[in-house]
């Protein structure tokens, strides 16, 4: 099944498996976004799943309340029927399972596209956006820049050192970044306000020569990273260790919003 990209506005083929409580909350069966994404086997869908519900508890969001584990009857040759799991997934659980799924599969892409403005469509209203949407408008923010980076640095040169800064493979995201996806997220600030957020909160100190650290508690909590950036040698041929770069993980990324929305 071909699945086009849907712009804002247009009508989508994930509206029409879209489902919704009798509280009013959606969801998303998961077997039918398997199918609607083309998987052949439910297998292979469930392990998007549960890469998504690591990432939700990641973001600082209690998986359960996104991912809610149930079944539901198929029928078979014969008119036999058979149970099968299934999970109901909320609108950010969806979003963050597309987010895990087979790139290769076309409609993975169309469904990123969906579920990102199904979120941003919600920054019209911004009191009335959760803090999962915030994140995922931030998120999906950062995402298009990755994106955007990937691709010059292909153009220009594919074994770019530089790259490997950018983003590392926990994926975690430097200060910068991180001011950025806060932005998008309604949160203002800039890189500068924010290592100065980040040295206020006790996340971080400076160094006696002027830089950067965190401190190793923020750490130990995976809020904060300290990443190598190499080393240089002097014209003694001294070597000597770069000081590491600042990261955000996504936990960090997540305990900021906080902080930062109910400071704000």
């Amino acid at each position: 099944m071909s699945v086009p990209i849907v712009r804002h506005g247009e009508s989508s083929p994930f509206d029409a498996i879209r489902r919704v409580r009798p509280d009013g909350s959606e969801y998303w069966s998961a077997r039918e976004l398997s199918k609607a994404l083309e998987y052949e086997t439910w297998r292979n869908f469930a392990a998007a799943i549960d890469r998504a519900k690591m990432s939700c508890e990641n973001s600082g969001s209690a998986a359960q309340d996104h991912f809610v584990d149930t079944s539901k009857m198929i029928e078979l040759g014969k008119g036999g029927r058979r149970a099968v799991d299934d999970v109901e997934l909320s609108r950010f659980g969806s979003y963050l399972t597309v987010m895990n799924g087979d790139p290769s599969k076309t409609p993975i892409a169309a469904a990123q596209s969906y579920f990102a403005i199904r979120t941003r469509q919600a920054e019209t209203a911004p009191a009335e956006l959760s803090r999962e949407d915030r994140l995922a408008i931030g998120l999906q923010a950062a995402q298009e820049l990755l994106a955007a980076r990937d691709s010059r640095i292909v153009e220009l040169e594919p074994k770019a050192a530089k790259f490997d800064n950018f983003l590392s493979a926990d994926g975690d995201y430097s200060v910068s970044e991180c001011a950025g996806v806060l932005n998008r997220a309604g949160i203002e600030t800039g890189e500068k306000r924010l290592f100065e957020t980040l040295r206020m909160m006790r996340w971080t100190f400076q160094d006696h020569k002027g830089r950067p650290r965190v401190y190793q508690p923020i750490k130990d909590q995976g809020l904060l990273a300290e990443k190598p950036t190499g080393e240089w040698v002097d014209d003694d041929g001294g070597v000597h260790i770069r000081c590491p770069q600042v990261r955000v993980t996504p936990k960090g990324m997540s305990r900021l919003l906080e902080r930062l929305e109910a400071s704000a």
